[in-house]
Order: C-alpha cells, then structure tokens, then sequence
C-alpha cells in the first residue's frame, strides 16, 4: 500500500486538532479544530474528498475511544503515535509559521503564548514527528484553529 495522503489526529475530550496532509508533495491540505462529538462527520468528509490511507491518532485523552470509533468505519490503517510534549512544540512550531512582528521578534519564543488554539498544530506535530521531517507550509490559512 502506498500511502501519501495521511490524517493526524490530536485527540481531547472536548475538542480534536485534525490536519490532512500530501507526503509526497510535503504539505498541508486542510486542518481544523472540531468539536469530538463531531469528528467522524469531518472524517468521511475528508476521505471522500481526498482518499487518505492512513490516520495517526495521539496516545493521550480519549485515544482509545477514538480509535474504536474511527475502527467502526473501516476506511483506513490507523496508529498510534507518541504525543508527550507535543503542545509545548507546538507552541513553538506556531511561532515558524506565524513569527512575530515587530516589538514581539525580540522576546525568547517561550515567553510568548500563541494567541490561537493549537490542536490543529498539535495535530502537525504528530505527523511530522512520525515521517521524522516538516512539512511545508505554502498557504497558512490551511493551518487552523
């Protein structure tokens, strides 16, 4: 199976960060923040629309029951994947693709607290620690909150 087209998954109880990406062509297609009652709908959307063949979920809150409910549907290969210190990165990683402007470029980027959500962020994270690279980011709007 060739996979080039991947979902990464930050899982919470209230809210999941969702980013699908092109491997191959290295970027992101489309992500969001969605509620998790509302998840699986946002999924089979996606698949239709791109026929992704993998999804990563974090291994942190309510992996588990999203795996079982993503399982249900039977449309990809699903893992697991290590997200310890995956929001610190990400608020990190919010800065290379948002770096800041003026007054705040001088200010250690750890002091400096993301005005946006960051499960979709987070979602990146997982996906580019797993393909061990990052991802090209062309239009930032696909990178949402």
């Amino acid at each position: 199976m060739v996979v080039n087209k991947i979902l990464s998954i930050d899982p919470g109880k209230e809210k999941c960060g969702l980013l699908l990406a092109d491997i191959d062509k290295n970027f992101v297609l489309e992500s969001k923040v969605v509620k998790t009652s509302k998840i699986l709908d946002i999924i089979l959307f996606w698949f239709k629309t791109y026929s992704f063949n993998l999804i990563l979920i974090g291994n942190g809150t309510t992996s588990k029951y999203l795996h079982s409910e993503i399982s249900s549907l039977k449309i990809s290969a699903i893992k697991f994947v290590d997200e310890k210190g995956s929001t610190l990165r990400a608020r990190r990683r919010y800065w290379e693709i948002y770096p800041p402007g003026c007054l705040f470029r001088f200010i250690p980027k750890e002091m400096l607290f993301p005005p946006k959500n960051l499960d979709a962020i987070v979602a990146l994270i997982l996906l580019e620690d797993y393909l061990n690279r990052k991802l090209h980011i062309t239009d930032k709007d696909n990178i949402r909150s």
